[in-house]
């Protein structure tokens, strides 16, 4: 448990506030992790308010730069259908911003002109984007970084599934797929093989959950 100097308490400035960092997470193993920690947060009454966000990192080691370039275009091409996911403090934030499509063109470009080379990218690791890939030069991840804080263990660890999702598309060789509507992109990704339907079906509630303005 950390202090972050961006969370701020409701009630009081000189409230406690933290980040739960977690060690490194895998299989179904890491989501019971996710699951007992939330539980315990939940009972000793953590709450989130608009200045969190929830931060995960999926291993990226073994893409390629284009493949990169790939997860950046995906996540920007449906962006219309994952902000639908996520809380509307979170859709136009500071500490994630979007990526404007001349951004991913430039991207792809540079990866081109590089022959697939990851190192084309290090001028595209921007700190405060939805899709940060300045962790892939450190700690070899790509971090993603809109989905609002939470204590809900379900709502993270659906939320880590597609993420991972996201990832693993961009290995997948065809064409990129692009939806306005989080039910279409969902489908994209079970059709891809990448996202389980039980995860599916669970995404496919946030946009409806989630109160207009929240």
């Amino acid at each position: 448990v950390e202090r972050d100097g961006s969370l701020r308490h409701a009630a009081s400035y000189h409230a406690l506030t933290a980040e739960v960092v977690s060690p490194i997470l895998q299989g179904v193993a890491g989501y019971e992790e996710v699951m007992k920690v939330t539980e315990v947060l939940t009972r000793v009454g953590a709450t989130t308010n608009r200045t969190t966000g929830l931060h995960v990192h999926v291993e990226a080691s073994d893409l390629t730069g284009e493949e990169v370039a790939r997860v950046v275009e995906f996540y920007t091409a449906n962006q219309t259908a994952i902000d639908t996911m996520v809380s509307a403090s979170r859709r136009n934030n500071r500490y994630a911003n979007k990526y404007p499509a001349f951004r991913v063109a430039s991207m792809k470009q540079a990866v081109a002109a590089q022959q697939g080379n990851k190192e084309a990218l290090r001028g595209y690791a921007n700190k405060y984007t939805v899709v940060k890939i300045a962790p892939l030069f450190t700690y070899g991840t790509i971090e993603f970084r809109q989905h609002q804080g939470s204590v809900n263990g379900k709502k993270i660890t659906n939320w880590i599934k597609f993420v991972q999702a996201v990832v693993d598309a961009a290995q997948v060789a065809g064409d990129l797929d692009t939806a306005v509507e989080a039910e279409a992109m969902l489908n994209n990704l079970v059709s891809k093989k990448v996202l389980a339907e039980e995860a599916a079906t669970y995404l496919k509630t946030r946009p409806v959950a989630i109160a207009p303005g929240r």
